[in-house]
């Protein structure tokens, strides 16, 4: 049983500011959100969720790159990401320590 569909997700965030800050797993859930609310009744798999979040990689979901860093494991990196449309506002902050 799936605890939330695509179209709950896209009534419910519909016309909404959404802001998420956090790591690696919130940014795979920002992802998995981004997905649903365009009408995939699906998660990422976890081939999806280890790919490299570069330009090529977030264009197929219509995602922004704001500002980011070279890709580092150090707490200096940054990452800011955004997905908008007309009915939906979704940013992510990557957060380091």
């Amino acid at each position: 049983m799936d605890l939330i569909d695509s179209e709950t997700l896209y009534c419910l965030l519909r016309n909404k500011y959404v802001l998420l800050c956090g790591d690696s797993g919130m940014r795979s859930m920002y992802k998995d959100i981004i997905l649903l609310i365009q009408g995939q009744n699906r998660l990422l798999t976890s081939d999806e969720l280890k790919a490299k979040l570069d330009d090529y990689d977030m264009s197929t979901l219509n995602d922004q790159l704001l500002a980011g860093d070279k890709k580092t494991n150090d707490t200096s990196y940054y990452e800011r990401r955004c997905y908008l449309t007309n009915t939906h506002f979704i940013k992510f902050v990557f957060l380091t320590r």
